[in-house]
């Protein structure tokens, strides 16, 4: 996670063209030593890479998508003092709000693992700064205004040095898919696992959870949502969710969590009254009641045909 020192360090090469360690040093106001060992940091993130011409370190901004986004950030939004803004607990919450918009406050609490106090806090101060607002007691990144605070605050999060192809990261959790025949790293989920519950459908490629750990069917179904992309994977997600006692409250947070509530909100709207959202692919009735059958599901859709919003 960047600290308030490292982004400084940030702005101060894009701002102040400060390129040594003791320019950027002397520009942050910080000793040599700390401003050495956040500039260490940064070389880790992959945020900035050093040049050595003439045998003299030179520090620039990495030229991958977060350093693009930055520099962007830096050059349209200079008149805001970045540093106060893209470090610590009010980081956090700009990342958690730019995988999942209008959130409630205890939600983002909840998410981040937080007093609700500390967040509202640092949502007050975001607030002051209008990078984000509340509409119905939900909070949002102004893109209106802030449109290259939530570009850089995305690219950051979603940043891994791999050959993975990630579909939703925070912090150290992430879900990706692997081309591998035997991946290293992560834990099957998704429509990998629907077998385990009744739903087999088989996957050309691992779809992952990383870290490790004991995936429950409430998981595996929001995980699978990531997925979702034709009419065949429609079915046997409406057929999962059918067929399987589910903790509704536990599926609303997880939604939340992992920014697919629209998707899963669409699916339950489909189920029960037919309306098809622009956000599934489209199916019709036979199509559903055909998969329900084959997995024994009994349940009866109760509208006459699919409505395409």
């Amino acid at each position: 996670m960047i600290t308030h020192l490292m982004i400084r360090c940030m702005v101060a090469i894009v701002k102040d063209d400060s390129h040594s360690i003791k320019d950027i040093s002397n520009a942050v106001k910080a000793s040599y030593k700390k401003t050495a060992i956040a500039l260490q940091r940064l070389e880790r993130e992959d945020l900035i890479i050093r040049t050595k011409p003439n045998k003299t370190h030179y520090m620039v901004i990495s030229n991958n998508n977060i350093g693009k986004a930055f520099i962007d950030l830096c050059h349209k939004l200079y008149y805001l003092d970045l540093s106060s803004l893209l470090f610590g607990a009010k980081l956090e919450i700009l990342n958690v709000l730019s995988i999942e918009e209008g959130i409630p406050l205890q939600i983002i609490a909840k998410i981040l693992k937080k007093a609700p106090k500390t967040i509202s806090l640092q949502i007050k101060l975001l607030k002051k700064k209008f990078v984000v607002y509340k509409k119905e007691g939900k909070y949002y990144i102004n893109k209106k205004i802030y449109q290259p605070i939530y570009n850089f605050v995305n690219e950051y999060r979603l940043y891994l040095k791999s050959n993975y192809k990630i579909y939703w990261k925070l912090n150290d959790e992430m879900l990706f898919e692997s081309y591998e025949s035997e991946p290293k790293i992560g834990t099957p989920t998704g429509y990998m696992l629907f077998g385990k519950w009744g739903v087999k459908y088989g996957a050309l490629r691992y779809f992952l959870y990383h870290p490790k750990k004991e995936i429950t069917k409430e998981d595996a179904f929001i995980h699978a949502l990531h997925k979702l992309s034709d009419p065949r994977d429609l079915a046997i997600s409406i057929t999962f969710y059918l067929k399987n006692k589910m903790n509704a409250a536990k599926l609303e947070f997880l939604s939340m969590y992992y920014g697919v509530s629209k998707k899963y909100h669409a699916l339950l709207d489909l189920i029960n009254d037919g309306k098809l959202s622009s956000l599934l692919p489209k199916i019709t009735k036979r199509e559903l009641i055909e998969t329900l059958e084959l997995y024994d599901v009994n349940y009866k859709l109760r509208w006459s045909d699919v409505k395409q919003e």
